[in-house]
């Protein structure tokens, strides 16, 4: 198995930078042989309003948001050599040319590294392990469908596969159901993250049942369409088993086409659906 070393950065919050009190919100990885360049950040401004009560949260997320689409474009740029203003060769030169280091409230950290057969899969053991657990975990809170969905479409951004994706609303006479990314490919293909990554096994309950009523409501709609179900799994062992019921009662009760994908395959399976989306949009253009 071929190995590439890789490089790392975490990126903290800093509420205070006089005194360094703050909490991780992204990390950063970069592997130079395989130009691979890809970032994740915590969008979830709840956490850091629970720790720091003065905090503008609709300032903290434009900030948050702003850096997260212009890594998207260096992800792009790095993986197809595309130009790129000052094109660095490091990852600091990287994350310094995005985010400069200053003395706001967003800072870098050092720069850490090793050896690895899979840097996708760093990048998500590093965010696990560096913002994750560094937050506190309040009340129902945990990851969302957004922060799930952020996940999964990382390897779909890489190949601009994510691009062909669009909104899709099922209609029934009785109820409607809008899938934020689908594409269509002689039948529909619809991606639902589902994030099981709670705190209260009821709060992991009641999210299954509500997927499941939403469902319900379009099934005869959903017949001819393919379900994609984008597991966000809880890291808590009482929350594993909820995630687990759960996710056995949908099986039994969803009544529709669907393929389960778990937080372990998110890279295969984006590379298989980039493969099909790329593939027919390469047809439809050849026939146009």
């Amino acid at each position: 198995m071929k190995t590439t070393p890789y490089t790392y950065r975490v990126l903290r919050y800093l509420h205070d930078p006089a005194t360094g009190e703050g909490l991780n919100v992204g990390v950063v990885v970069y592997a130079a042989e395989q130009c691979w360049l890809e970032a994740r950040f915590n969008l979830n401004a709840g956490r850091l309003k629970h720790a720091f009560p003065a905090l503008d949260v609709e300032l903290h997320r434009a900030l948050m948001r702003r850096l997260k689409t212009r890594f998207e474009a260096a992800t792009r740029a790095c993986a197809q050599e595309l130009p790129f203003p000052d094109r660095p060769s490091s990852l600091v030169g990287w994350t310094n040319t995005i985010l400069r280091e200053d003395d706001s409230s967003l800072q870098w950290g050092q720069e850490g590294g090793g050896i690895t057969s899979n840097p996708e899969r760093e990048l998500h053991e590093l965010y696990e392990r560096m913002v994750l657990r560094h937050h506190a975990r309040i009340g129902q809170q945990g990851r969302n469908d957004v922060d799930v969905w952020n996940l999964y479409r990382t390897p779909l951004q890489r190949t601009g596969a994510a691009e062909h994706l669009t909104r899709h609303a099922v209609k029934t006479e009785l109820d409607e159901m809008t899938f934020e990314h689908a594409w269509k490919n002689g039948r529909w293909h619809c991606l639902q993250p589902l994030s099981l990554d709670l705190i209260e096994p009821e709060s992991i309950r009641n999210k299954g049942h509500r997927l499941l009523g939403e469902v319900s409501g379009v099934r005869e709609a959903l017949t001819d369409h393919v379900l994609y179900i984008l597991l966000g799994e809880p890291k808590e062992g009482a929350s594993r088993k909820a995630a687990e019921r759960t996710l056995n009662l949908l099986h039994a009760r969803l009544g529709v086409r669907y393929e389960l994908v778990r937080e372990t395959e998110a890279n295969a399976f984006g590379e298989r659906l980039s493969h099909d989306i790329l593939t027919h949009a390469s047809r439809l253009s050849a026939d146009h």
